[in-house]
C-alpha cells in the first residue's frame, strides 16, 4: 500500500509553527509557508528522485484533519487493499 501524503503549504507551516513554539521558539508564519512552497518547488524539479506521486500511490490530502483522522484514513485504505473482499468492519 503506498500513500502520498500532503497537505496544503499553510497548513504544513501552520503545523511546524505550532511546533516551533512548543518549543520556545517563535517564528514568522508567511515567512516559514513561503519557505516550505520553495522547498517543495525545488524537491519536485530536482533530476533525481523528484518528490512525485508514484502512479500506483493514494493521494491523500491531510490539510484540517488531526494526526487521528490522518492515521484512519490510512488505516482505511490498507484495509480495503488487502481485505480480498472480506468484511473489513
Amino acid at each position: 500500500v503506498k500513500v502520498f501524503l500532503d497537505a496544503q503549504p499553510a497548513e504544513r507551516a501552520r503545523r511546524r509553527a505550532e511546533e516551533l513554539a512548543a518549543r520556545g521558539h517563535a517564528v514568522a508564519l508567511l515567512e516559514l509557508e513561503e519557505s516550505i512552497r520553495e522547498r517543495d518547488e525545488r524537491d519536485r524539479l530536482r533530476d533525481t528522485s523528484p518528490l512525485i506521486q508514484a502512479p500506483d500511490a493514494t493521494f491523500l490530502d491531510s490539510t484540517g484533519h488531526t494526526l487521528e483522522e490522518v492515521e484512519e484514513a490510512i488505516l482505511h485504505l490498507i484495509r480495503q487493499k488487502t481485505a480480498n473482499g472480506k468484511d473489513t468492519h
